[in-house]
């Protein structure tokens, strides 16, 4: 008797974790807040075609709507790299403004070849789009963003 209580016990308390947890068999929700975040905004994609000397980009026009834009930059070089959006007079120049950007990634052999996102609210207008690694905007690694 003393074993079927606490096996029962035992049961219960673990069926209860499970509910808890989310181990309800619907994968529907993660939970992930950027997730949600992403599946609401428009998605741009942008890819380091860098080689030592010459940094690029592989596109050098995008198009979003307005609100939430999500910037998803891949890095395949061994380079450090990232995405910065501006407004105003670009770039460095008094009246810019950085409304935000990626990380810095690829510096490193952990983040090289890697993806990294981030989500802006943008409203209609042109932005540039930029690597803001010291002379890496001056060497052409830039673009325009048009968000309508």
């Amino acid at each position: 008797m003393k074993w079927t209580v606490t096996a029962l016990a035992l049961a219960l308390g673990l069926a209860g974790i499970a509910a808890g947890t989310g181990c309800s068999g619907d994968d529907s929700d993660d939970g992930s807040v950027a997730k949600a975040a992403e599946a609401k905004a428009t998605v741009v994609r942008i890819r380091d075609t860098s080689t030592p000397g010459k940094w690029s980009f592989d596109t050098r026009r995008l198009t979003a709507k307005a609100g939430k834009v999500t910037i998803e930059l891949h890095n395949d070089s061994g380079l450090g790299h990232n995405v910065r959006v501006h407004t105003g007079r670009c770039c460095f120049k008094p009246g810019y403004k950085d409304v935000g950007g990626t990380a810095v990634i690829g510096a490193t052999s952990s983040d090289k070849r890697d993806t990294v996102r981030a989500t802006l609210d943008l409203e209609p207008g042109t932005y540039t789009f930029l690597c803001s690694i010291p002379g890496h905007f001056q060497a052409g690694q830039r673009g325009t963003l048009v968000v309508s």
